[in-house]
């Protein structure tokens, strides 16, 4: 399902001073896409994320996201969008240090109350497999290397199977060889489920030039040609 987005503007106020980050931006990604959001720090790329996964609702223009419109939608609509429609991979991995990597991966699980009991196990260790941790999943996640957190962190994105993967300068606190190995676990997600949307901020064209389109962003502002 496509995204959508039409004369999106968020400003920022603290006291009479206002941060115009995003002004007017309009652009279509068509699902299955993987598309690098590229800019500067405080470029507007991390809060246009935000506000396509839902986690930012404070702003003006119109968001579609897999055919629901973001501002139409009540907190409960929002909350079950933020579980099961998108779902995000950040630069740091907010792992839960002292549980068993399973229970960090299976943390999606917490907030759906409509999800049988039966099977996250099994769905936890599926994941796994596919970043290639299926034989860590006892180990508790302090135990882990920065790379292996980062793939635990994918695993549990994926575990919904969510239609949109939002990722957030995903490599930003890795070396160079870590970020490239994690890099390629994205790829070959990406190549293995090809109706899913991957979408990644980052500053890096290096990073950047591994996705399949780049939309480049500039005080707020998508670059032309970029939409």
């Amino acid at each position: 399902m496509t995204i959508r987005l039409t004369d999106v503007h968020k400003t920022y106020r603290v006291g009479e001073v206002a941060n115009h980050v995003l002004q007017g931006v309009s652009c279509t990604i068509e699902a299955g896409d993987y598309v690098a959001l590229m800019g500067a720090s405080g470029s507007g790329k991390s809060t246009l994320l935000n506000i396509i996964g839902g986690l930012d609702t404070d702003f003006d223009g119109e968001v579609t996201v897999c055919g629901q419109v973001l501002k139409r939608m009540g907190d409960r609509e929002l909350s079950r969008f933020r579980n099961r429609t998108v779902s995000f991979v950040f630069q740091q991995f907010h792992l839960l240090p002292h549980l068993p990597v399973v229970d960090n991966v299976m943390m999606p699980s917490w907030f759906d109350p409509d999800r049988s009991q039966l099977d996250l196990h099994d769905r936890a260790r599926q994941v796994l497999a596919q970043v290639g941790l299926a034989h860590k999943a006892g180990s508790t996640a302090n135990h882990l290397s920065g790379g292996e957190k980062q793939r635990v962190a994918i695993a549990r994105a994926i575990f919904n199977a969510p239609q949109v993967l939002l990722c957030d300068e995903p490599t930003g606190a890795l070396d160079s060889k870590t970020g490239d190995m994690v890099m390629q676990v994205f790829e070959e997600l990406h190549a293995k489920t090809r109706d899913m949307t991957l979408i990644m901020v980052t500053h890096a064209e290096s990073i950047a030039q591994r996705c399949r389109r780049i939309i480049r962003i500039s005080d707020g502002a998508i670059l032309s040609g970029d939409a």
